[in-house]
């Protein structure tokens, strides 16, 4: 079969100073990030998680979400379970060594997403969406439209998850558990927003691609839908709505690159080669259920849950931290099929830079191994294969080549 499993052995198990479940990650590059959890748990990282300090929160109530914008400024959004129930923020100007209760806006107002833009534009979203253009000392309710005029309002419905691609463009999700999940999404940096209800459960997590293409995933944790995907290729004009095959609930997205997604379920991962149009199901390592998974970029990824439970993934190229070892890779070139989509012949290049063996084998969407076009040395240069899929039906298949330390997959489309 296709090393699919390939990406879930990059993903390893570090040191954790907690055995608290981990729940939401912030990070601010490949180095430097903040992890919460249960009972007030804070942890932190300036070495790319070689290092996990505690941190003191002086709290040990729920946490809903963690948010730093720089290697100073954060903040983690709590609730206070002691009447009057409400919700509070603790923020932090020395990266997380101290920190200062604030309070939210609203009365008996229960947020479960802090995000900002910069050290003073921020928002808060949960059962009302809040903007602050002074660092949070004061805020104001912004509008929500909905887009749709038969009830329900899906502008009431609780947001989840909020993220912005620029200063102007963001987008939010969430909904209500059996009546609707629910898209948001700003063009004028979050002072009117708008919102639609699409699928029958919330969803967890978005991924923004580009200010026009998003996604969203989520999922009905009685098990009488599957999976729920949401996706916009035009900025929120239009949404296409469709359930997966896979039972369970998304608690995040992150996408390593454009094409190459993961999402975790539970013990699972969904994994995705072509910007989600397809998942295939993974087990985690060790079989632990995660609740959170970012990529800083397209080399480092970090994923926590049960336990205190922290995994991190390192690319193919950047296994080893030697720098010869990564320049082994440099030069290998694995392109894109031509034509593509096709029928049936196409032609696969690509380039080695110095002799070495070469596997290039062609998998279905299950997995399976189709057949081998290269198994043998090569010598240094640009290669050229040509496959025919007379006998194969349409769909979508994976090419991917190994070469040394060298592997990558790309998809085709066979159209007859």
């Amino acid at each position: 079969m296709i090393s699919f499993a390939q990406g879930v052995l990059n993903w390893k198990v570090i040191k954790s100073p907690t055995s608290y479940t981990l729940n939401k990650l912030s990070l601010i590059n490949e180095s430097t990030g903040w992890i919460q959890g249960d009972n007030g748990t804070i942890i932190y990282t300036s070495d790319g998680g070689k290092n996990w300090n505690s941190l003191y929160s002086a709290v040990d109530t729920f946490m809903l979400d963690i948010f730093f914008l720089n290697e100073n400024l954060g903040w983690v959004l709590f609730w206070d379970l002691i009447p009057p129930y409400t919700s509070k923020i603790l923020k932090t100007t020395n990266g997380g060594f101290n920190w200062k209760v604030e309070l939210c806006p609203g009365e008996n107002t229960f947020f479960q997403s802090v995000y900002f833009l910069d050290s003073s534009t921020g928002f808060l979203a949960g059962s009302d969406i809040f903007k602050t253009s002074d660092g949070g000392v004061n805020w104001f309710e912004v509008n929500v439209t909905d887009i749709d005029t038969i009830p329900p309002n899906f502008a009431e419905f609780p947001v989840k998850r909020m993220a912005f691609y620029n200063k102007d463009v963001g987008y939010a999700c969430g909904g209500r558990l059996d009546l609707a999940g629910v898209m948001w999404w700003t063009k004028d940096g979050g002072e009117n927003w708008l919102a639609k209800g699409l699928g029958p459960d919330p969803f967890n997590d978005i991924h923004i691609f580009d200010s026009l293409n998003v996604i969203g995933l989520g999922g009905d944790p009685e098990g009488f839908y599957g999976i729920s995907q949401i996706n916009t290729s035009d900025g929120g004009f239009s949404w296409n709505y469709k359930e997966l095959e896979f039972s369970g609930v998304v608690n995040a997205v992150s996408f390593r690159t454009n094409m190459e997604g993961w999402a975790v379920k539970d013990d699972k991962f969904l994994f995705s080669l072509d910007s989600g149009e397809e998942w295939i199901e993974l087990n985690t390592p060790g079989n632990v259920i995660l609740q959170d998974l970012i990529f800083t970029d397209s080399s480092t990824g970090y994923a926590v849950g049960t336990d205190g439970t922290i995994l991190k993934y390192l690319s193919t190229i950047s296994n080893n931290d030697d720098h010869n070892q990564r320049n082994l890779t440099v030069g290998f070139s694995l392109e894109q099929n031509y034509p593509n989509p096709f029928n049936p012949v196409t032609v696969i290049n690509y380039i080695v830079p110095e002799p070495c063996f070469v596997t290039l084998k062609i998998y279905n969407i299950l997995g399976h191994e189709i057949v081998s076009l290269v198994n043998e040395e090569k010598p240094t240069g640009n290669n050229k294969v040509t496959w025919n899929a007379l006998n194969l039906p349409s769909g979508i298949y994976f090419y991917q080549m190994k070469a040394g330390k060298f592997i990558e997959t790309k998809k085709m489309i066979l159209i007859k």
